[in-house]
């Protein structure tokens, strides 16, 4: 006689089973799970008719049905039904009896395993239900792990507005129940999403925005204190809203954002703060140039000159080493050791103990801009000079476009250089009243006349 094996149960016998055991919540849920957008029984009264028909109002903490249609479109494979409905079960089981571990457990293992099998917003909604199961049995711990792993689910999902909501609610209940590292901890990932969204809204072009969300993110770590970390985490908030603010013309608040960059990475002579001395160094002359603009277009030589005079001493200092004498907008108090520093470690956040290593596309650029100064300010042989070096850089990076301004720009500082001489010799030929002085103008006059 032939024996076939036992069939799997289907969806009805299990959605059935949790019935039986007492658990409508655990059916309610699995109903939808296992149902959603298949068509079968849509003219049918809804799990959560059904459930209270057969359940008299036991189903009272199930989650409205609307809302957990929202986050499923696919149901569950048939093979993982088992394991789905028996979690749900456990969960409503281990509620029923008081358990809130074996609860906030049954839901966290419900959605990692969505996680797992690449369904990130189902693992939204059962992280979620961990998060109420928490928040129920008044379990400031579990409620900031539930927190963290909603917000972090959300960061890779790209949704950066539900992430920043999910990490602020970490940081209230952190400060208000956690440990210092929990504190930090939180801290740091509002930040990290908060920058998040600051860069989201500088590539759709909002630049408010983009402040507002830096602005926030500053805030949050003025608040780490003097700690290592907090003062870098500061820095380097002060130098993402510097560029931000920059970035939609408010160069002036820009310039006080660099500064206090540049003070704060003076508390501490180490390499990693010295790589944000070098940053803010860039960033300050950049705005100092736009400042320079400006004050040009409205007719304020004066500032205009005072502007560029800081933006060439920030470069040179960046490019040399060389500490800028006293004034706004230079030294930003730091140490002639930090200064050496910060141009030796400028880009090497991670050398691993190997030396520190220069950004040359950022010293190419750095000569540019420098060059650029020094021929407006008729500082031709100068200009050559910052010119030959971004050449000579702009020769070892694979960027023929860089390369190709390099040639240009170097080409016509050299030309200038010569129209110079040669005007210079034009002027003072015969000056000095010696004969080889009117034999030189003797001999341009008649270039001239050949010429003519």
């Amino acid at each position: 006689m032939n024996h076939r094996p036992p069939e799997e149960p289907d969806k009805q016998t299990m959605s059935i089973e949790a019935l039986m055991e007492g658990c409508p919540a655990a059916f309610i849920d699995f109903y939808y799970l296992t149902t959603a957008g298949d068509g079968v029984a849509d003219d049918q009264p809804s799990a959560a008719q059904v459930a209270a028909r057969l359940a008299a109002g036991q189903a009272a903490d199930a989650l409205d049905a609307k809302k957990i249609e929202e986050f499923i479109d696919d149901e569950v494979d048939p093979e993982h039904m088992p394991f789905v409905r028996d979690a749900l079960v456990h969960a409503e089981s281990s509620a029923r009896e008081g358990d809130d571990a074996g609860t906030q457990d049954a839901f966290r293992s419900i959605a990692e395993f969505f996680l797992k099998v690449g369904d990130p917003r189902k693992g939204i909604f059962f992280y979620e239900k961990r998060l109420k199961a928490a928040r129920k049995a008044k379990d400031p711990a579990a409620e900031m792990v539930a927190d963290g792993d909603l917000g972090r689910v959300y960061e890779s999902m790209g949704d950066i507005p539900h992430a920043i909501a999910a990490y602020e609610r970490l940081v209230a209940v952190a400060a208000a129940d956690g440990s210092r590292d929990d504190v930090s901890s939180s801290r740091r990932h509002l930040i990290r999403a908060y920058n998040a969204a600051a860069d989201a809204k500088t590539r759709e072009g909002d630049g408010d925005g983009a402040v507002r969300f830096l602005t926030s993110a500053l805030d949050v770590a003025r608040k780490e204190g003097e700690s290592d970390g907090g003062v870098l985490l500061e820095a380097d908030a002060n130098y993402r809203l510097g560029l931000a603010l920059a970035r939609i013309g408010e160069h002036a608040a820009a310039l006080e954002r660099q500064d206090d960059h540049l003070t704060l990475c003076a508390r501490k002579a180490s390499p990693v703060d010295a790589v944000g001395a070098g940053k803010a160094r860039r960033a300050l002359a950049a705005s100092r140039l736009a400042m320079r603009d400006a004050a040009i277009a409205s007719g304020e030589t004066a500032a205009a000159e005072a502007h560029q005079r800081e933006a060439a001493r920030c470069l040179e200092f960046f490019l040399d080493g060389e500490p800028p004498d006293n004034g706004g907008g230079g030294g930003g108090g730091m140490s002639a050791i930090l200064l050496a520093k910060a141009r030796e470690a400028e880009t090497e956040e991670e050398s691993g103990g190997k030396g520190v290593v220069r950004d040359p596309g950022a010293d190419a650029r750095a000569w540019c801009t420098l060059g650029k100064i020094r021929s407006a300010e008729g500082e031709h042989a100068k200009a050559a000079s910052c010119f030959e070096k971004f050449f000579e850089l702009a020769r070892g990076l694979s960027d023929q476009r860089l390369l190709d301004v390099a040639r240009i720009n170097l080409g016509i500082a050299r030309g200038k250089v010569k129209q110079e001489k040669f005007m210079s010799t034009v002027l003072h030929a015969g000056e000095d009243g010696t004969k080889e002085g009117s034999e030189a103008l003797g001999n341009l006059l008649s270039w001239k006349v050949a010429r003519a």
